[in-house]
């Protein structure tokens, strides 16, 4: 089993599964920032782990299009459709939409995961277009469906959070 925050997700052999895991490092007054690791633990995909670094709304309330989501485990689907074109969708209790996507800064999130290969200052990811075909051939790779789990943790410490503007 594997589950953080009191969800557990069973592995039950599924050889397509890739996992995600996001550790946020960071806080401040206008988003959040860490990195993101994917890998698949029953091989295929990238014989090591691909990394990339997120950025992320701030949490105020787990309010939709406004906040980031609770840390936590979720499971995850591949959509398509839009003009966002591929990224993954997570699922989450009483919220909607909420996606990892390509974009650079927070004006491009509505409560959403962006990724980039690296950070620009304390509000900006970059090569997020990079980042999301990297991230689309790992999940991909052998199989269009696999199963994807997305865990979430918060690692950073309230010395971290700013009030009032940056660290």
């Amino acid at each position: 089993m594997l589950g953080v925050a009191g969800t557990a997700f069973a592995l039950q052999g599924n050889m397509a599964l890739v996992l995600i895991k996001i550790h946020r490092r960071e806080s401040n007054q206008d988003s959040l920032l860490g990195e993101m690791t994917v890998y698949r633990p029953f091989g295929g995909g990238s014989s090591f782990p691909l990394r990339f670094q997120i950025l992320e709304l701030p949490f105020i309330d787990n309010i939709n299009n406004v906040s980031s989501i609770p840390a936590g485990s979720y499971p995850a689907k591949v959509r398509t459709d839009g003009h966002k074109g591929w990224r993954l969708e997570l699922t989450i209790p009483s919220r909607s939409n909420v996606q990892i996507h390509s974009g650079n800064t927070t004006k491009q999130i509505l409560g959403c995961i962006l990724i980039g290969t690296r950070r620009s200052g304390r509000h900006a990811v970059r090569a997020s277009q990079l980042a999301m075909a990297l991230l689309r051939n790992e999940v991909e790779e052998n199989n269009r469906h696999p199963e994807i789990k997305v865990s979430i943790f918060d690692e950073y410490s309230a010395a971290s959070c700013s009030i009032g503007g940056d660290l």
